[in-house]
């Protein structure tokens, strides 16, 4: 099983490589690349793949899709896209309500996560106007993502180590340019 998921990781990551100057096929691809990684990796320790690996992956794959639509016009003068960042709030609340429903922390998460989703979504407003800071934003967003996936599972030991990934990015993208 972890063969064949490196396999078509790999496949689906040379696919991206040469389709990602097509918009619309660089969407669902680089979608499918993340979603792939979490597939593979839990291929490596078992056969038996649970509706929480798909719920997940499901996540992860609708947050990069969003994030790939709205980078992929990051550079004009008005982002068309910037309101399609309201629908990565899809992505961590579904995993919420039905994994981590009874769980405050699950529900802590989304609303941290829900909090810097509306700042990334404020960077591309007309009066604001910093995609940069916005695609950023977004990219660090995927460690917050992480934290409310982990923490629908109660796993609350390595949901800190993923929000201590989201400082890191946050503070590296001072010096680093992320896009």
């Amino acid at each position: 099983a972890a063969g064949l998921a490196t396999s078509g990781l790999a496949f689906v990551i040379l696919l991206y490589t040469f389709l990602h100057h097509t918009v619309f096929l660089a969407i669902p691809l680089m979608a499918l690349c993340r979603a792939m990684v979490y597939f593979t990796a839990v291929s490596a320790f078992t056969t038996e793949f649970s509706g929480t690996l798909f719920v997940f992956c499901g996540a992860i794959a609708l947050y990069t899709a969003v994030l790939t639509l709205v980078g992929s016009a990051e550079n004009k003068t008005r982002s068309k896209y910037s309101w399609a960042i309201w629908a990565t709030l899809i992505s961590a609340g579904v995993p919420t309500i039905l994994l981590g429903f009874d769980s405050p922390i699950a529900w802590f998460t989304l609303i941290v996560f829900t909090a810097w989703i509306t700042f990334a979504w404020s960077r591309f407003l007309p009066v604001i106007f910093r995609p940069i800071s916005g695609m950023h934003a977004l990219i660090a967003g995927f460690a917050l993502l992480d934290c409310v996936l982990i923490a629908s599972i109660d796993e609350y030991t390595i949901m800190i180590t993923s929000g201590f990934c989201f400082v890191l990015t946050v503070a590296a993208h001072r010096k680093i340019l992320g896009t």
